[in-house]
């Protein structure tokens, strides 16, 4: 409904709606699997409750670094990581809203965040690199659970300044599975 109130206060946007299953064509041929979804300009997307706000000022500036965390955790969950790290990638900038999916609690959530940084670094190593920074302030605050992945992450980042905090780690950590995780980033950047 709140689509249909934005289409009807300004004549510059138009809304097409499109009934899956009386063209399931169409709805195959924009990957569609759930309603409601929203297309913008072929290159955003979202699927189920879409923030209004969120939506208004990407349509005014068109800028995707402005989405949300649900928004990207949405592509993800589309089954589009690499259309999250094409976005990141075209802008040369690792997304805020994207570290929080790489920090999320839900190991299946971050998972998908992974899959995207690693179609990143492919993509665009040199903004792959810029993701050691926010990893490294927000990993004091994670959980145990979420610490390897991180480390995981700054592995594959290809940033070698990531190595000192990756070394202090490995001299502090009482944990295995960290101190393994620590290790393997190390030998990943060596």
């Amino acid at each position: 409904m709140t689509l249909l109130g934005l289409a009807g206060l300004s004549e510059n946007v138009w809304l097409t709606v499109i009934d899956g299953l009386l063209f399931p064509e169409v709805a195959e041929e924009d990957r569609i699997s759930a309603a409601p979804t929203v297309i913008l300009d072929n290159q955003f997307r979202w699927t189920g409750s879409v923030d209004a706000a969120e939506l208004v000022r990407l349509m005014l500036n068109r800028d995707p670094a402005e989405l949300s965390a649900d928004a990207l955790r949405g592509m993800v969950e589309d089954g589009d990581a690499e259309g999250v790290a094409r976005l990141m990638a075209d802008r040369k900038q690792i997304f805020p809203a994207f570290v929080e999916l790489l920090i999320h609690p839900r190991w299946s959530v971050r998972l998908g965040a992974m899959v995207a940084f690693e179609t990143l670094v492919e993509m665009a190593p040199e903004t792959a690199r810029q993701v050691v920074g926010p990893l490294l302030a927000a990993f004091p605050a994670v959980d145990e659970t979420v610490k390897g992945d991180l480390l995981h992450v700054l592995g594959e980042s290809g940033n070698r300044e990531a190595l000192p905090f990756l070394s202090k780690v490995v001299a502090s950590e009482s944990d295995a599975e960290i101190n393994d995780a620590a290790t393997e980033a190390i030998a990943k950047l060596n």
